[in-house]
């Protein structure tokens, strides 16, 4: 058996599988950049990616709103492009906005966390209080052979989300 998401509320429409990095997914909601660039790999980034402890990734957030109110912050992460420590910002940009190769595998976690003292920025940006919960979305995507090419993170406001699975045999 295997499952698929097939409805994240308050998504319209989902794009690709993965609501929320294309502007008008919502009817009346957008999503506004936040920040990125070319930054020092996390641990996280690292091991999903299959990087060395000093990997550079592009990284960059986006902020999902709907009616001037925060939803989610999502943030997409790429390997640098032959390891390189240094890119034009416009090159940045560009890898950051436009949508990546095609995945032959695409795998999708969703767990929930609660905003503690270490997600200030996050329940700054989706103004939250401490203690609120949250719905986390984890993808990882790979190339034929299995070759990771891109790490996704979205952090939802557990009460704006809804998700339905479609379980297929």
């Amino acid at each position: 058996m295997d499952a698929a998401l097939t409805w994240f509320e308050p998504a319209v429409r989902a794009r690709d599988g993965w609501p929320g990095l294309d502007d008008g997914w919502l009817d009346d909601g957008h999503t506004r950049w936040h920040d990125g660039g070319l930054v020092r790999a996390s641990d996280d980034e690292r091991c999903a990616l299959s990087l060395g402890r000093a990997a550079v990734v592009l990284r960059g957030r986006w902020l999902q709103e709907r009616g001037g109110r925060p939803l989610g912050l999502i943030s997409r992460s790429l390997p640098s492009p032959g390891g390189s420590r240094t890119l034009a910002p416009a090159i940045v940009s560009l890898m950051l906005t436009l949508p990546g190769p095609p995945a032959a595998r695409t795998l999708q976690r969703a767990s929930a966390v609660i905003a503690g003292a270490g997600h200030a920025t996050l329940r700054r940006l989706l103004k939250l209080p401490l203690g609120a919960p949250l719905l986390v979305l984890r993808q990882w995507r790979y190339a034929d052979g299995g070759r990771p090419i891109e790490t996704r993170t979205a952090f939802w406001r557990a009460d704006a989300a809804n998700v339905l699975m479609e379980l297929r045999d």
